[in-house]
């Protein structure tokens, strides 16, 4: 297992990267998603992070209706999608 992080930690990531969590999530805890953010700033890539509060589990925008369940997620994809489009559309 470790092999595999340092694998990961050594790779060269330059893409624009925004990264939305949950905190409440249960399956991957939302302070690595907060060490992915601080390392890729480290490294000079462009990234964003939002955590979302209020309840949202892992894979919070899955399924019908996910949006009226998870506002706050739903305002964090579309930051996601600007954040994307000034990056990386014409």
């Amino acid at each position: 297992m470790r092999e595999k992080l340092l694998t990961v930690s050594t790779v060269r990531v330059y893409t624009p990267t925004f990264i939305i969590h949950p905190r409440d999530d249960g399956l991957i805890p939302w302070q690595q998603a907060e060490r992915m953010y601080e390392v890729l700033n480290e490294k000079g890539v462009d990234a964003e992070l939002i955590i979302i509060d209020g309840g949202a589990k892992h894979l919070f925008d899955i399924g019908k209706c996910w949006e009226k369940r998870c506002p706050q997620g739903r305002e964090a994809v579309q930051e996601g999608f600007e954040f994307l489009e000034k990056r990386v559309c014409c």
